[in-house]
């Protein structure tokens, strides 16, 4: 357009803002890590808790955070009951927390050596 970076800058910035496309560099998408906290956790539990596909281990609640779609675990929120949870990844913060609350936490390839106990 005749004038677009002269006379008429400011009226294509007005009216074509995308006019001189895009601008600068675009980091390619990294993957994500889909997190749940403690207090998502929590609600969770209690869902699942109410239902028959509840399973226990070791007198605990079983949570298997990689079926529901998440890979990491963080700290904010607390727990309230024992909890045995299966997660890819999670905080420091976090595992202290179950662990005062009784829990354990531990990656999908030690589960396998485990057996379920007092399945509901």
């Amino acid at each position: 357009m005749a004038g677009s970076h002269k006379h008429m800058y400011t009226w294509v910035l007005k009216y074509h803002p995308g006019y001189f496309g895009k601008r600068g560099f675009r980091r390619p998408d990294q993957p994500r890590a889909k997190a749940i906290s403690l207090r998502g956790l929590s609600q969770l539990a209690e869902r699942l808790s109410g239902t028959k596909d509840a399973r226990y281990l070791e007198d605990r609640l079983l949570i298997d955070l990689a079926k529901d779609g998440y890979t990491k675990l963080t700290g904010s929120g607390r727990v309230d009951g024992k909890l045995f949870v299966v997660s890819e990844a999670w905080t420091k913060r976090s595992e202290q927390k179950i662990a005062e609350a009784g829990g354990r936490i531990v990656k999908p390839s030690q589960l396998q050596g485990l057996s379920p106990r007092g399945e509901a």
